[in-house]
């Protein structure tokens, strides 16, 4: 068992302080820990499984959520319990994005109309770069997102880390790469490519 302290030192690898690790573990990514009189004490194990965590492959992303995935930003000080089944989780992740900035008027709409296109959207929620929630997302509402469980697809990106722009809107559609006449396009500097056959 582990200290908060010396859990944090082994997150450092990960994560930009020990602030951060500080909050991550009190949201029971790595257990719900052991307190006793004078600490709360951490799995080792379950510590460093989180240092081990890949990130999201985005080849395996766009095979698994041709349409997109919507990825949710939770804020620092969301309230999460992932030690609680999936339903609650859920509930906990949906009120943290109702605290949150609205969706801009376009993200809205092409969240919207990628929901009307297959009755439901692919949804990641992320805190602190880890995915901590993944559901479909069948509906965006005025306040705050409506979410059943995930289908297949969530395995690309389950027990991964994904991470995103500092800064920046909590609340984004991300969409695979535009492919025109099988050409992908480059990122400035770089020539355009074929994408390889599977």
């Amino acid at each position: 068992m582990l200290s908060g302290r010396q859990a944090a030192a082994i997150l450092r690898s990960v994560l930009s302080s020990d602030e951060q690790a500080r909050l991550l573990l009190r949201t029971g990514i790595a257990g719900s820990g052991v307190t006793t009189s004078t600490a709360t004490l951490f799995d080792e194990a379950a510590v460093r499984e989180l240092c081990l965590r890949p990130q999201v492959g985005r080849r395996e992303l766009w095979r698994a959520c041709p349409h997109g995935l919507y990825v949710a930003r939770l804020h620092r000080g969301a309230a999460l319990d992932l030690t609680r089944p999936w339903a609650e989780v859920a509930g906990q992740v949906a009120a943290s994005i109702a605290q949150q900035r609205r969706l801009t008027a376009l993200t809205a709409a092409l969240t919207s109309a990628q929901i009307r296109v297959s009755g439901r959207l692919p949804f990641a929620a992320t805190y602190l770069g880890f995915v901590v929630l993944t559901a479909d997302l069948v509906a965006v509402g005025a306040d705050r997102p409506s979410l059943t469980p995930p289908g297949p697809w969530a395995d690309a990106v389950t027990g991964r880390q994904l991470h995103t722009r500092s800064g920046g809107r909590p609340g984004y559609l991300l969409t695979p790469p535009v492919v025109a006449d099988g050409i992908i396009p480059a990122r400035p500097g770089t020539p355009p490519r074929r994408p390889m056959r599977p």
